[in-house]
């Protein structure tokens, strides 16, 4: 069965490279297109979007990035109400910086060279911001990062209903409406229905 291993395998790889990476290729799309409103300048645009990449990353914390915690875990669809509101939030606050930076200096006259530069100042601030971020959130007791603490809301409602028949209609309901933006809702709850203290989460026994 070696050769059924290495096909598993091959599409393994294909899943990972596509949705194992959904919520870091949203931060990418969302950022660079939401930039589009803001700016005319493709340059500008795109370190709008590394500027919200690098906020995402620097929201999963220490102990992911230093490899103590699979950052792949971090990176898939179940993340992707923090990577929308990282995306967001960071590409308005980047050109908030960004034409704080620049005053009444002409852009449209500059070299993609010292629009460049103009960057720098609103990319250290968001990275800055997101870092600090991070680092209060990682006081909190079990909760390391900002997707846990996104999750953790999103599970916490759901505890007062349990594992209900109403409960169980709400997610369902809930799954639906996130399909209808494009959303696919049944890996949103995906943590909510499988993690060990979920209300959901079904053990051995019961």
């Amino acid at each position: 069965m070696h050769w059924m291993e290495k096909i598993y395998n091959f599409f393994d790889l294909i899943y990972n490279a596509t949705f194992g990476f959904s919520a870091l290729y949203i931060v990418i799309a969302i950022s660079f297109y939401e930039s589009a409103s803001k700016d005319v300048h493709t340059d500008v645009r795109i370190f709008s979007t590394i500027s919200s990449v690098a906020c995402y990353f620097a929201f999963l914390g220490v102990d992911v990035l230093t490899g103590k915690a699979n950052i792949l875990e971090y990176t898939k669809m179940v993340n992707i109400f923090s990577s929308l509101i990282t995306a967001f939030v960071f590409t308005k606050l980047f050109y908030v910086f960004y034409h704080l930076f620049i005053h009444n200096k002409k852009e449209d006259n500059a070299s993609t060279f010292i629009r460049s530069l103009h960057t720098i100042f609103p990319m250290l601030i968001c990275i800055l911001i997101s870092s600090l971020v991070a680092f209060l959130i990682d006081l909190l007791p079990n909760i390391n990062n900002f997707s846990d603490l996104i999750l953790y809301l999103l599970r916490k409602p759901f505890e007062s209903i349990g594992a209900t028949y109403f409960g169980g209609f709400l997610i369902m309901f809930l799954e639906s409406v996130f399909w209808m933006f494009g959303i696919h809702g049944g890996n949103v709850f995906d943590s909510i229905l499988t993690s060990p203290d979920s209300v959901f989460a079904f053990t051995n026994g019961q």
